[in-house]
Formats: C-alpha cells, structure tokens, sequence
C-alpha cells in the first residue's frame, strides 16, 4: 500500500498549478456532457429516426470537428488559445440548449454541424496551453491530467444521463448546454491574468515562417493519418457500440451509462500512474499498443453477452485509451514548434474529426447491410493495421530522411 501511495504520490508532482487550473475547468465541462453519448438512443427510441440517420447526425457533428478542428488550431496562434477556449465553451452550450428543441431532419444535421465547429475548436487551443503551461518532459503527464479530469466528470456525466434519459431526454441538452456555459466563464475568471498571452505568434508575420510547418512535416502527417485510423475505431463507441450492447446484450441506458462510468473510474484510477510508469519508452511505441488494443476490445464483442463480459471488453478499451491517447498527445505537443503549435494540435484534432464524418455512417452502414459480426471483426484487422503502421513511423521518425521537423524536444531512442 505504501509502495502504491509513493507511485501516485510521483506520478502527480511537478505539475504546474495552471494545468492544474485547466484541468478543473474541463471536470466542469464533463460533468454534464452527456448528450453525445446517448444522441443515437435519442434519435431512434425519442425521435423515431432509424439507425441509419443517426449515424448522419453524428457524422455531421463530425464534419464540424473537422472545421472546428482547423479554425481551433488556426485562431489559437493568432489570438490566443484562452480566448478559443471560452468561445468554445459558450458557443457550444448555446448550441446544446438550442438542439434539444429541435426534431426537423435537416435542423437537426444543421445544429449537429454548428455545435461539432465549436465544441471541437476546444481541443486544439487546450492542448495548446497544456504544451505552453507545461515543460517537455511532464508534456504527457499533463494531457494524462487533463483527460484524468475529463473522465472524472464522465464518471458522473453519463451516469446521470442515464437516468434523465429514462425520466425526460430533454434534460440531457439543459444540464450538457449549462455546464458548457459554466465552464467558458470559469476560464475567463480563472485565467484573467493569462488572457493576453498563451498566442503563439505574438511577435508579427516573421513568427510565422519560424519552425516547420505541419502540412511538410512527413512523420507527423503519417501519425495524422494513423490516428485517424484509430479514430474510425473508437467513435464506433458512439455510434454501434451502444446499440449493439442494446440488441444483442439488453443493455438499457441506465446500464449502458453504468458501463460508460467503469471507463471513466479506470482512467481516473490508473491512467496517471501507468503513463508516469512508461514515459521512457518511445511514445509512439506506446501508442501503437494503446491504439491496438482498443479495437481488439471491440473485436471480442460477438464472443459474448452478459453484462460481466460487456465490462471486460469496456476494460479492455479503456486500457488501450489509457496507453495511447497520452502518449499519442505527447509526442505532438513536442515535436511542434511554438510558432505553429496550434497547427499542430488543429490538425491532430482534425483527425478524429475526420473521423468522426466517417466513423458512425461506415459503422452503421456495415452493421445494417453485413452485420455487427462483420463489422467488429473489421474493426480488429484495422487496429492489427494502425500497431503495424505506428512501429514503421517510430523507425522514420528517427530517420534522417525526418529531421529537418524534429524538435529537440522530441525524443527519440
């Protein structure tokens, strides 16, 4: 027991105070996130659009993930990633009370698209300050923080979703859209003495020309584009993973929300301590295993049904997540340079939110027309596919064909 106190106890020192302070700004945010999770049973069950159209709205909010993804990255070099943040944040929480009075088809897509755009300029302009608040070596420990705070509000975020679900879904887009709003002023009050600065570019146009840029640095695209490989795996957790463990578990939303809550209190209990424990591996080694294991976890589903099993292939993905999201975040956040960090980080976010366009209509599309069976083993060959692809980057991104982008706070061993 000691021993395990003194490996928390290391795991959260150095860390500076003000990703301390972002990370209380995202618990806030996550408390109430809950939409998104249950928007598949909400169109379907409340609504009464079939499965298929579900897939499109949130292939639109996807769509916006992208857009969101570019202008978060774009704007945060230019006026500062604080202010991205608390427009984010409030746009967002606009965009959640207004879509929860909505049933038209194409409001629905439309409002889908508008809140994906804002909610997803959030992710570039956080991870921006977490790599400008942070020195390299605790860069991944702070993305681990700031998702340890995301998932300790998804502990309790879905967990109260399922059960507003089951009394009023229309409580779910109040709570979602109030906790955005509260948490963009929370950055505004939290951070009054940074809101000038945390803008990469400050120094005028010659700033710019500073540093590779994203788009012609090689190994970097190569880890873009793994990593939306990975992705199209993940979101289906958001799209087939809760209507299959619906049909073929008789998993409800209350059930479905417990088991969503397990992710998080994994994460919150050992995601620290573990990326502490493999920072001296490669991070991309390590993200190749985290990002393998989180499809193999959707793989197994067909070979069971019970709700114990259902918690074992949650455990499963959960470990890749914890394995490979930080250290995946890591790596990014040292290889870009200061002039071009938000580039960077928007288009890592662009990514998922490329993604996120394909992920939820090709996984329903599969599962409609060829059955979840073939679209869980498609989901494990791909993840067979991205483990491979991430050991061959490691490789060249030590290569001297790579260093004219290599930052020296890259490591590379």
């Amino acid at each position: 027991m000691r021993y395990l106190f003194k490996a928390y106890l290391a795991a959260f020192q150095g860390l500076p105070r003000d990703v301390w302070l972002l990370s209380a700004v995202i618990f806030i945010n996550r408390s109430g996130a809950m939409v998104l999770t249950f928007l598949p049973l909400y169109l379907t069950l409340k609504l009464g659009f079939d499965l298929l159209f579900a897939g499109q709205v949130l292939s639109a909010y996807g769509a916006g993930h992208l857009i969101g993804g570019w202008l978060g990255g774009w704007f945060s070099d230019r006026i500062g990633a604080l202010r991205i943040q608390f427009f984010s944040l409030l746009i967002s929480g606009i965009g959640y009370l207004v879509m929860g009075n909505m049933s038209s088809p194409s409001g629905l897509l439309l409002i889908a698209l508008l809140i994906g755009t804002a909610a997803e300029a959030f992710r570039p302009a956080n991870a921006s300050s977490l790599a400008a608040m942070s020195p390299p070596q605790l860069r991944t420990r702070a993305v681990a923080l700031n998702r340890m705070a995301l998932n300790l509000g998804f502990a309790v975020g879905p967990a109260v979703g399922g059960f507003l679900a089951v009394y009023d879904y229309s409580l779910l887009f109040w709570v979602d859209g109030l906790t955005c709003i509260a948490a963009s002023f929370l950055v505004r009050f939290l951070f009054r003495q940074r809101w000038q600065t945390l803008t990469s570019s400050q120094q005028g146009a010659e700033v710019e020309a500073e540093g590779c840029h994203p788009l012609r640095d090689r190994p970097f695209m190569a880890f873009a584009f793994l990593a939306f490989l990975s992705a199209v795996c993940f979101f289906q957790c958001w799209s087939t993973f809760p209507v299959y463990l619906n049909q073929a578990y008789g998993l409800d939303e209350q059930r479905f929300g417990l088991l969503l809550s397990w992710n998080a209190i994994l994460i919150l209990a050992f995601e620290m301590v573990i990326t502490h424990r493999i920072e001296r591996f490669h991070p991309l080694a390590v993200a190749g295993v985290g990002f393998f294991l989180l499809p193999l976890g959707l793989s197994l589903l067909p070979l069971g049904s019970s709700f114990f099993f259902a918690f074992m292939v949650m455990s499963i993905i959960t470990l890749g997540e914890m394995i490979g999201i930080p250290a995946a975040g890591g790596w990014v956040a040292n290889r870009a340079p200061a002039a071009h960090r938000g580039k960077y980080m928007g288009i890592h976010t662009m990514s998922w939110g490329a993604a996120f366009i394909i992920a939820p209509s090709l996984g329903t599309w599969l599962y409609e027309r060829h059955g979840p069976d073939i679209l869980w083993l498609s989901v494990g060959l791909l993840g067979v596919v991205v483990w491979v692809g991430f050991v061959l980057l490691r490789r060249y991104s030590c290569s001297a064909a790579a260093a004219p982008c290599r930052s020296a706070e890259e490591p590379c061993r």
